[in-house]
């Protein structure tokens, strides 16, 4: 894992970042830790880049988090995945105010309230912000990067709001869902590759060839593309793919664990995917 997360101050970025995280070994790196000197001077962006290329070299794993684009720039090249948090100034206000103390960033709850009303009227300015800071800037970072990443435009798309009763907690399952919007050339064969191809990736044992479907002009035509699924030892492995909208949307259901990063990045790579966006479930 080695994920980016934009946004403006109280987007939620280190609320996801943690919950990314859970209970794994994987560092965490907000840039407010490296982009001041004790009180309210901002270090130089030649000694915060150090830092930051220092904190990525010793961490296999990491997630780094916030609002500086210079910082976030400089971070890009070595990251798999871009998220960018953008709910609105109002859910980023309302954020803001119910923000518990923070300890690694301010000495005291004091001090943290007596900053707060300068900090909202600093975040209510970011749509109209021209710095490093703005809306302006972090549109750009986030259009221009190649890699895989997700605009989340509302705190229901990166807030689990169900929990579903575990019926049969002694059975090992793990669920993956993948959608994304493509540019590779998709045909029949390319679909048993994916499939097989993902299996052998994730050391997922299959016991029969992929069984691919097409509509064949049954339904509406633009629904026309592949309807695909792999069986495995432990459940399997479903695909969907809409040829006209260039888009897919691929289910993992599995009794054995896996790595969704490994799952991820080789659906994008196939796919030669412009947008991808997954959950687990």
């Amino acid at each position: 894992m080695k994920i980016v997360l934009l946004g403006n101050a109280g987007a939620g970025k280190s609320t996801i970042a943690k919950r990314l995280i859970g209970d794994r070994a994987i560092a965490r790196l907000s840039l407010d830790e490296i982009a001041w000197n004790p009180g309210v001077e901002r270090k130089p962006l030649v000694e915060s880049i150090v830092l930051l290329e220092d904190f990525i070299h010793q961490h296999d794993q990491w997630i780094i988090e916030g609002c500086y684009s210079d910082l976030v720039e400089a971070a890009l090249p070595h990251c798999r995945e871009l998220r960018f948090l953008n709910p609105g100034v109002e859910v980023c206000v309302a954020h803001c105010r119910q923000r518990p103390w923070e300890p690694e960033k301010l000495a005291s709850a004091a001090e943290q309230q007596a900053m707060l009303d300068n900090l909202i009227d600093w975040v209510k300015e970011y749509d109209h912000r021209t710095d490093e800071f703005g809306l302006q800037r972090h549109r750009a970072i986030f259009n221009a990067f190649p890699g895989k990443k997700q605009e989340y435009r509302s705190v229901a798309e990166y807030t689990p709001t169900i929990t579903m009763k575990n019926l049969a907690p002694n059975i090992l399952r793990q669920r993956l869902l993948i959608e994304g919007l493509y540019t590779a050339d998709i045909d029949r064969d390319s679909v048993e590759s994916y499939l097989t191809g993902l299996a052998a990736q994730l050391n997922l044992r299959t016991y029969g060839k992929p069984i691919i479907h097409t509509p064949g002009g049954l339904g509406k035509a633009e629904n026309e593309g592949f309807d695909a699924f792999i069986p495995l030892i432990d459940s399997g492995i479903s695909l969907y793919v809409w040829s006209e909208a260039k888009f897919f949307a691929a289910v993992l259901f599995t009794c054995k664990a896996f790595d969704v990063e490994h799952a991820l990045n080789y659906t994008h790579q196939h796919f030669q995917a412009t947008e991808i966006v997954h959950q687990s479930f």
